[in-house]
């Protein structure tokens, strides 16, 4: 499954906080505490990324658009002006930098005691897919047009109709080429 947009956003994030916070001193701090120590696993950290966005091979069967093309149309608007520009991808990652950070601490953190960095990896996509799913509930501005509400009058959320977009976010973690 290929995913069209976002994919590295929260991978580099994470790969600069790694690099400016778990040095090799930490690393040496960490093993004279502990004698049981065990070489964290950053090398599988720095071999994936965590992507997170709208698969390009499905297709949204009302707009017979794929999800990717339709999640851009929302994201940046449309090119003709007609659909307003919708962030929830950018706004999710703007709006939570420090729910990442704290994300990225207690991955480094964890990652560094011995956990497995590949199940922390598939924790952050899980995290990150839901973060995205919350912020296209969240999204409000601007207003569906007129015409679109006279459709359904109680389907307000400008990015929900059917729900389906939402549920088609995925996150996933890919290895770097």
């Amino acid at each position: 499954m290929a995913l069209s947009f976002c994919n590295c956003a929260l991978s580099v994030l994470a790969a600069d906080w790694w690099c400016h916070n778990m040095s090799a001193r930490s690393a040496n701090q960490f093993k004279r505490t502990r004698g049981d120590f065990k070489q964290p696993d950053f090398a599988t950290l720095a071999k994936n990324s965590v992507a997170v966005g709208l698969p390009d091979d499905v297709i949204h069967d009302p707009s017979g658009l794929a999800y990717s093309e339709l999640g851009t149309i929302h994201e940046f608007g449309s090119s003709d002006g007609r659909v307003p520009e919708r962030s929830f991808l950018r706004s999710m990652l703007a709006s939570r930098q420090k729910d990442i950070k704290r994300l990225l601490s207690g991955t480094a953190r964890r990652v560094a005691n011995g956990r497995d960095a590949g199940a922390e990896m598939e924790d952050i996509a899980l995290w990150a897919q839901g973060a995205v799913q919350e912020q296209i509930v969240d999204v409000s501005d601007p207003p569906k047009a007129p015409a679109t509400l006279s459709r359904d009058p109680e389907k307000t959320n400008p990015l929900i109709f059917t729900g389906a977009m939402r549920l088609a976010v995925i996150g996933l973690v890919v290895k770097n080429v």
